[in-house]
């Protein structure tokens, strides 16, 4: 198959397009800004340097391809500029839809966040039938919502849309804004991971980016139209994420339980820096909220239709480990 990849250096990006190349499909990477790593030399991979706000690239691209992987999104926690989330995640979204309705698209995959059906307990945790998110925190969260009803739109009017929801995605890759799981492992490597938001019991659900791009190429491939797919790992808590850490890094750090008016202030002072320098905040007020919340996820739909099963954490968690050291003997 000639299959589009649109945020093709990103976190998921990267991995997905070698193992749909080494698959012996022809890939079509399309990134914007960042140069693709090594991980792209590889003769089923064609580079396509494009913004995917930009209608005539985006047609280039579309036209080119049978399926679409749309990765592509304003991912970063914090932008001076609101309108990029807008632009980004929902219109060019819209518009990468109607190009591949019009054209030749078998079927487009959209990477959505399973955040976009908001917090859960564990007497309710969060499946493919799960209502979505009345009320979100972040812009990012708000405009993958947004794009929901452009999905039931667009599939009313024929167009084969699967969408993804992974949950928080960890594992060897770029250490980018996106991959907050992964730079607080290598921080905590490091000895300089030093707090736990408040009593650290508060439960997320963790998934390994193996098991990401795995459930992508089923989802793809293998699952019927116009179907839903959490991409979910392990629930766990803060408490517990830091006791596999100490056993597998051998480190005990003393580490600091941050109320959340605490955290909520460092999170707003971030901004402001941010604001003023034109920096990345390392947190913001919206993520510091979610942390505070139980996102209890089982995707029920994705094991009985792709028999999808992601690998326990601390397997993954010794994958990460073992990348970050050969990481540090390459430098």
């Amino acid at each position: 198959m000639k299959v589009l990849v649109t945020g093709a250096s990103g976190f998921i990006g990267t991995p997905l397009c070698r193992r749909l190349a080494e698959s012996g499909h022809e890939v079509i990477a399309m990134y914007c800004n960042r140069i693709p790593s090594v991980e792209f030399q590889h003769p089923g991979i064609t580079l396509l340097k494009a913004d995917v706000t930009s209608p005539s690239d985006l047609r280039a691209a579309v036209g080119k391809c049978e399926m679409c992987f749309h990765l592509a999104a304003m991912a970063r926690p914090w932008a001076q500029n609101l309108d990029q989330y807008q632009q980004v995640n929902v219109n060019a979204t819209q518009s990468l839809f109607e190009l591949a309705l019009k054209g030749n698209v078998h079927r487009v995959l959209f990477t959505s966040s399973a955040s976009v059906f908001g917090p859960a307990s564990a007497a309710n945790p969060i499946n493919e039938t799960s209502s979505l998110a009345t009320r979100l925190d972040s812009e990012y969260e708000r405009s993958k919502l947004a794009c929901e009803a452009s999905i039931f739109e667009f599939r009313k009017k024929g167009l084969d849309i699967v969408t993804a929801y992974p949950t928080r995605v960890y594992g060897p890759g770029p250490l980018n804004p996106g991959n907050t799981v992964t730079r607080i492992i290598r921080q905590f490597n490091d000895g300089n991971w030093r707090f736990i938001p408040g009593d650290g019991t508060a439960i997320g659900n963790y998934v390994f980016i193996d098991d990401v791009v795995e459930g992508h190429i089923r989802a793809m491939f293998q699952g019927p139209p116009n179907e839903k797919y959490l991409l979910a790992g392990e629930n766990l808590s803060f408490n517990q994420i830091v006791a596999q850490l100490q056993r597998q890094t051998g480190r005990h750090p003393r580490l600091f339980h941050v109320p959340r008016p605490v955290l909520l202030a460092y999170a707003r002072f971030q901004v402001v820096k941010a604001q003023l320098f034109g920096s990345q905040p390392s947190i913001t007020p919206p993520f510091v909220r979610k942390y505070f919340r139980d996102w209890y996820v089982e995707g029920s739909n994705a094991r009985a239709l792709l028999a999808f099963n992601a690998r326990p954490f601390d397997e993954g968690l010794a994958n990460t480990l073992a990348w970050l050291e050969s990481q540090e003997e390459h430098h």
